[in-house]
């Protein structure tokens, strides 16, 4: 019973008991973006180009807090922002859970991409958040890839991939590991 595998396929299999509680990556409660031993710190592949994050006391999924993203791509189909978890930061390790649930306000396609301690990069999914006025509860199954996710350095974020021309505003809430 100490096998994190085990552990995880019982839960699959409807046991309960066995995996921890849903792990909180960042509910945008301190207004602070750059945390990444605590929380998470956000980039840019394109510096600020392409994405613009802000503190949004509304709308909220829960607290009092969210990250408004202004984003214009620019011509650049496939500029992401990323969310680094430090070294030093005891959230980075996944390999309890197996999926990444993340709470976004407005239309988008979303593209995730894990990226672990060796800079090693996979795909996770390409969610659609479909409510123009509400919020859409997105969960990533991470847990078949071939990352080590005990160790996840950074959390790749592509709104509408492959498209230049996209521009619009989102709003983050409550991301998490489950």
């Amino acid at each position: 019973m100490k096998n994190a595998h085990v552990k995880r396929s019982l839960a699959r299999a409807g046991f309960s008991g066995f995996l921890p509680a849903p792990v909180t990556l960042e509910d945008f409660e301190d207004g602070n973006f750059a945390t990444p031993d605590t929380t998470v710190g956000w980039w840019d592949s394109d510096g600020t180009t392409v994405y613009r994050r802000s503190d949004a006391t509304a709308p909220v999924v829960a607290g009092q807090h969210s990250m408004r993203v202004d984003y214009s791509k620019n011509g650049l189909p496939y500029a992401f922002m990323g969310a680094r978890l430090s070294p030093t930061n005891p959230k980075r390790d996944f390999s309890w859970h197996g999926q990444l649930a993340l709470d976004v306000y407005g239309t988008c396609e979303l593209l995730l991409k894990l990226r672990d301690a060796t800079l090693a990069e996979q795909d996770v999914a390409t969610l659609k958040a479909a409510n123009p006025a509400g919020w859409t509860h997105l969960v990533f199954a991470y847990s078949a890839l071939g990352l080590q996710t005990s160790a996840i350095e950074s959390l790749l974020f592509f709104v509408d991939p492959g498209n230049g021309s996209s521009s619009g505003t989102i709003w983050f809430d409550e991301l998490k590991v489950e």
